[in-house]
């Protein structure tokens, strides 16, 4: 990706401190809630997977590593130079700090996620703008939202899959997509585990391969911006959907 200007650069850092900054804020309140729901019992949802479940069961006992307070690094850097617009949903959106994010430049953005505690904890937070949450299963995402979204983002939810599962994925993605939507998606080619996942990595080859049949790829970058510990780690793309 071109380098940004000493203008875009101070813009950027100027951004996502605010968002930071309100989401760190919300911490103590958000650990004080899941504490005071020790005790709740599961929630049997219809299209939620024996998946889900687990992932509910994660957030129930807050052992989510995967969520570090803030919005993702390589999002805020590429929105700094590449702002973006129109209806986005947001995959295994968790706490929501990217919703939020892409809320606060004026998007209409939709979060899905397989756990009642994530979305219920993401709507907890100070609303931004026009961003609503919904519980669903990825792999079977409600009707309404077929060709409904000019992009999807995507991070940490490709790698939380098993890898059988990403051609599912591929093709729910591509459908809630409108003509020619994009996704925007950070990918893990190295991630930090070196065991079994998740999270799981993917070699460059092998999202070539999966995407091909439903997306055509415009750009490919490694972001410079990353959570500690995942520098080097990941592979950022935007893919279009192929009419």
């Amino acid at each position: 990706m071109p380098s940004l200007s000493p203008d875009k650069k101070r813009e950027r850092r100027a951004t996502p401190k605010l968002i930071i900054r309100a989401e760190k804020q919300h911490i103590i309140s958000k650990t004080r809630f899941f504490k005071s729901k020790q005790g709740i019992q599961n929630q049997t949802i219809q299209g939620i997977t024996l998946m889900g479940l687990d992932w509910e069961q994660r957030y129930q006992s807050l052992d989510t590593p995967w969520d570090k307070g803030e919005p993702t690094p390589g999002l805020l850097e590429f929105l700094s130079n590449h702002p973006l617009s129109g209806k986005i949903l947001v995959v295994g959106c968790g706490y929501g700090h990217d919703v939020r994010t892409l809320s606060q430049q004026g998007c209409q953005v939709v979060g899905v996620d397989f756990a009642p505690s994530a979305i219920t904890a993401a709507q907890s937070f100070p609303s931004i703008s026009d961003e609503t949450y919904l519980i669903a299963d990825i792999f079977n995402l409600p009707k309404e939202l077929d060709s409904s979204f000019d992009y999807v983002w995507e991070h940490t939810c490709f790698c939380a899959i098993a890898p059988e599962q990403r051609p599912n994925y591929v093709e729910s993605v591509a459908r809630v997509l409108k003509r020619s939507g994009k996704l925007l998606a950070i990918f893990f080619v190295n991630p930090p585990n070196q065991g079994n996942g998740p999270p799981y990595g993917v070699k460059v080859n092998e999202l070539d391969e999966l995407f091909a049949p439903h997306f055509t790829l415009l750009e490919d970058w490694q972001p410079t911006q990353a959570h500690p510990g995942w520098e080097g780690r990941e592979r950022m793309r935007l893919l279009q959907k192929n009419n």
